[in-house]
């Protein structure tokens, strides 16, 4: 048992579908003690399109495979970080060319994590993210 409560948690179903080969774990970096600036550390997270898409084309098949089809939840920062802008629109064009069937959404990290602790039933049918955002995700 996880630690929301029994009645939170009955009801939910959820698939996540997360990025596990690019994204900011994959980026360039630099370590902290490392010339030129060796007071600061940093990480670059980089989607490609076609990254964004091969993902979203797995979680359209998942969500196909269920009868009736489910919803898919695309998770990104795109208030903030361009990699997860290029994410929203890819995943928004993808879907809506070649899935039109499929209902789908969008939301911030932080209102989908505050969801998944309030009413996780919310976020029914396939969670699809980012490698970094999935971290938060598969725990769950």
């Amino acid at each position: 048992m996880g630690p929301l409560r029994a009645d939170i948690v009955q009801g939910v179903n959820i698939v996540v579908v997360r990025e596990l080969i690019g994204g900011i774990y994959f980026g360039t970096r630099k370590e902290q003690g490392v010339a030129p600036d060796e007071d600061t550390a940093w990480d670059n997270m980089i989607y490609s399109v076609p990254e964004v898409e091969r993902i979203t084309r797995v979680a359209a098949q998942i969500a196909l495979s269920a009868n009736p089809p489910l919803e898919i939840h695309s998770i990104d920062k795109a208030n903030v970080l361009a990699s997860s802008r290029l994410w929203r629109k890819t995943v928004s064009e993808v879907l809506t060319k070649d899935y039109p069937q499929l209902k789908f959404d969008h939301h911030y990290v932080d209102a989908a994590s505050m969801f998944i602790v309030q009413n996780p039933k919310k976020l029914n049918g396939i969670v699809l993210t980012g490698n970094l955002f999935g971290d938060m995700y598969v725990t769950f």
